[in-house]
């Protein structure tokens, strides 16, 4: 008797599995085709049946973010990075909670996030690029709360930005913010040219993962 009821449990939780997928993969085909109010419906449904689903709560967390749901997205990822169970499936989630925070313009959260994400996978080029921008959007913000002026850039300061202005003139931009942003961890009075940055950050944009 026993092992029939362990079978019918196990059954049960096979059945219970199946249909968490089932959801999440429907969801994913509604988020394909740009139907987030509808993936949210799925990956909702999903995390109710399986509150530990990872994948439920970061591809819901993926559809809040699409519908500019902010808070309710950075909810959906702090649930994945508390149930996940590798360190890839943390860094992403962390990746896309400091996206998040970005896009709401929150870049103290955003720091944070990207550093987390980078402690789990540091060979993540798009955590380290998307971290540099977020610095860079904190400094500039707290710049304009009236936190003192830029610094007087250096010698090689001057130079590095020469660089990266021939780099702009060749429509390399990727190449032009990867390089004052290193310029800027290595000198500090990189961050006299803080504005020059930020209008390439704006022309290459900020990388997203779904």
């Amino acid at each position: 008797m026993s092992f029939v009821v362990s079978y019918l449990v196990l059954m049960a939780c096979v059945a219970q599995a199946q249909s968490v997928r089932s959801l999440v993969n429907n969801g994913n085909d509604m988020y394909d085709e740009k139907k987030y109010a509808d993936a949210e419906v799925n990956y909702k449904k999903a995390v109710e049946k399986d509150v530990t689903s990872v994948p439920g709560h970061f591809n819901l967390g993926n559809s809040f973010y699409r519908q500019n749901k902010y808070d309710e997205s950075v909810k959906q990822y702090e649930e994945a990075i508390q149930r996940s169970q590798t360190p890839s499936q943390k860094a992403k989630s962390y990746f896309n909670l400091g996206d998040t925070h970005l896009q709401a313009q929150k870049y103290e959260e955003a720091v944070k996030a990207f550093t987390e994400s980078l402690k789990l996978n540091p060979d993540d080029q798009d955590a380290k690029y998307n971290l540099s921008y977020a610095i860079l959007k904190m400094k500039s913000s707290q710049g304009k709360g009236g936190k003192g002026k830029p610094p007087e850039p250096s010698e090689w300061a001057k130079r590095l930005k020469r660089q990266a202005e021939t780099l702009v003139a060749r429509s390399k931009f990727e190449d032009a913010y990867g390089l004052m942003n290193d310029g800027l961890r290595k000198d500090p009075t990189v961050a006299a040219f803080n504005d020059f940055i930020e209008r390439i950050g704006v022309v290459v944009g900020v990388k997203r993962r779904n």
